[in-house]
């Protein structure tokens, strides 16, 4: 039986003018049980990485992102921190348009992605505008925020058959017509041409490899050697414990980072790389995905039982986004008085 609760036509006809396919997005749909499935988790760096690598989406963190500012003195402990908030409020806000537990919540985490971004605007180096709307960098950056989230899925879960993996990439150009996403390929051949495209012209600067750090060939052993021989004996055991993490996070990088990146990043993929990771595989691989798929929307629903109140009900909230909308307008105001 097909979830006749969600309906988002009119949140995309208001952003895009397009019906939408909800078929493409509801309970039985090859999107909504992915999206929930534990073994996306391996996505997370990914995620991060492969939404970011534009001139433009890095000079939006550069300019709005205060961990990436130079000037900032911020630890590397912090920065990390800081990134995982990011990665846990996206996460949020997008399954909360998928698995919100009421139809206002999904209006308001579509309308709350959308708006965040309203603010990621300035000039480029060579004086150019940029805004994170602009239609290739929004679809550049939705596609590879997605793209990790299929390979992810495809090595640790797998893909029953080719056609399910055609309806998530079409599920996933759905989901991103919800807030404003267009002109992405809508079949697997020419949407590997334009990933292909796209990644040939990626930006690894030293803000993408700050956000890829923990993955790369050494960091463990040098920041353990760093904080031993400054007697920082409590930051190296913390560092020792969160061994595991770094591990699961440099098996997800495995699957899911082009191949392409490794130099610039700084990675080199071992034998003890491809062990691992097959390990990993096959573990998952026993898992029946009518378990681990219902991670997403069970994680939902218990949490809004336990009074948890959502992102685009705080920080996120219509309130909030419309004072920052209104404080936009009104520098952009004063910036064509002044022929800025």
């Amino acid at each position: 039986m097909r979830n006749s609760r969600l309906n988002l036509e009119h949140i995309t006809c208001a952003l895009t003018g397009e019906p939408l396919r909800t078929e493409l997005l509801d309970e039985n749909s090859m999107l909504y049980k992915m999206l929930g499935d534990a073994g996306v988790v391996y996505a997370g760096l990914a995620v991060l990485v492969l939404g970011t690598v534009q001139v433009q989406t890095i000079k939006g963190l550069k300019d709005h992102e205060p961990i990436f500012q130079k000037q900032t003195n911020t630890s590397e402990a912090d920065k990390k921190k800081a990134q995982a908030q990011r990665l846990q409020e996206s996460s949020e806000l997008l399954g909360g348009i998928i698995y919100g537990v009421s139809e206002q919540d999904k209006a308001d985490a579509a309308f709350a992605l959308r708006e965040l971004h309203r603010k990621i605007r300035g000039h480029l180096a060579d004086g150019s505008r940029y805004h994170a709307w602009e239609p290739q960098v929004w679809a550049h950056a939705w596609a590879g925020i997605f793209k990790g989230i299929i390979d992810a899925y495809a090595v640790f879960r797998g893909f029953d058959t080719p056609e399910h993996r055609d309806e998530a990439l079409l599920g996933f150009i759905e989901f991103g017509k919800v807030f404003g996403v267009k002109g992405i390929p809508d079949n697997w051949l020419e949407f590997d041409i334009y990933w292909q495209d796209f990644i040939s012209t990626a930006v690894i600067d030293e803000t993408v490899c700050q956000i890829a750090s923990v993955v790369r060939n050494g960091y463990f052993q040098e920041n353990l050697l760093e904080r031993l021989r400054s007697g920082e004996w409590r930051a190296a055991l913390k560092l020792i414990a969160s061994l595991p993490k770094l591990r699961f996070a440099r098996v997800g990088a495995m699957a899911t980072f082009p191949l392409q990146f490794d130099q610039q990043l700084g990675i080199k993929r071992t034998l003890f790389d491809r062990i691992e990771g097959k390990i990993h595989q096959l573990i998952w691989r026993c898992v029946p995905k009518s378990w681990s798929s219902k991670l997403g929307p069970n994680s939902f629903k218990k949490r809004a039982e336990r009074g948890h109140i959502p992102i685009w009900r705080k920080r996120l909230s219509r309130e909030n986004l419309q004072i920052t909308k209104n404080q936009i307008r009104e520098q952009r105001e004063q910036e064509i008085a002044t022929g800025g």
